[in-house]
């Protein structure tokens, strides 16, 4: 898949609609004035993509994640693993979030990216006091999506 396809899914994940979220006046797309009609398509297609590999009969809410101990049965994990956004032991692969955010959301590139390093370590801190990524990998993604998406809805 190539990495404009990769662009697309974690844009999803930080300024779209993805559990429901409306940002900015009733525009999920607000922060993204790059991104094409073309592009939401796709975005929805592969979101149902690893909606269907993970065998889910719907998208989890964010809304719903928190008080559901971040439980969204790989959702956000098979994401973020398939953007190659994160890599096995969930860390961060800041260059390609740096690549993506410069040419999708110039802007708003450096906040962005900070949203994510924040939330990043507050996730790692948690899941790492759990015993680490390996044991939590799908609630750590489920945390780390949790909170880009709220410090998204801030920012955009």
């Amino acid at each position: 898949m190539e990495f404009h396809l990769y662009g697309l899914l974690v844009i999803s994940l930080i300024c779209f609609n993805l559990n429901r979220i409306t940002l900015v006046n009733g525009n999920p797309w607000a922060c993204m004035d790059k991104v094409t009609d073309e592009d939401k398509k796709t975005t929805m297609e592969l979101m149902e993509t690893c909606k269907k590999k993970l065998s889910l009969d719907a998208i989890p809410k964010l809304d719903e994640l928190e008080k559901n101990g971040f439980d969204d049965k790989c959702f956000a994990k098979c994401k973020l693993t398939e953007m190659k956004l994160i890599n096995d032991k969930g860390a961060i692969e800041t260059a390609a979030l740096e690549e993506l955010l410069k040419k999708m959301i110039p802007a708003k590139q450096a906040d962005i990216s900070s949203v994510w390093k924040t939330c990043y370590e507050s996730t790692k801190k948690t899941i790492d006091a759990e015993g680490g990524f390996e044991k939590n990998a799908c609630k750590g993604a489920a945390m780390l999506k949790h909170c880009v998406m709220e410090g998204m809805h801030k920012l955009c």
